[in-house]
């Protein structure tokens, strides 16, 4: 099996074009906080996270988020794409699951 593998989008159509506004680091969970377009605030949640690659991930405007494949079958990557492709800003994840609860308001 290949890592970096693609497996899905995840989330709804809130993640194209949101900002990353925070990120929450508690133990081996990590939460980040984002506005959506119609500048609503929403969360996705990483658990049992094992590795964070980051590099100024605040304020970065999303095109999406990719779960891909990991060697460790049991975890995953969490890939937040940067909408500006000259933006050397980014958001890797390495957990074994996320919670994202859609509100469609």
């Amino acid at each position: 099996m290949l890592s970096d593998e693609f497996i899905a989008y995840i989330g709804d159509y809130k993640f194209h074009d949101a900002v990353i506004e925070n990120i929450e680091n508690e133990e081996n969970n990590l939460t980040v906080i984002l506005k959506s377009i119609e500048e609503k605030i929403f969360s996705i949640q990483f658990l049992n996270v094992i590795n964070v690659n980051a590099n100024r991930p605040i304020g970065m405007m999303l095109y999406s988020l990719s779960e891909m494949r990991e060697e460790d079958t049991k975890y995953r990557k969490f890939v937040f794409t940067n909408w500006e492709d000259e933006d050397d800003a980014f958001l890797e994840v390495i957990a074994k699951e996320y919670i994202y609860e859609t509100n469609n308001e």
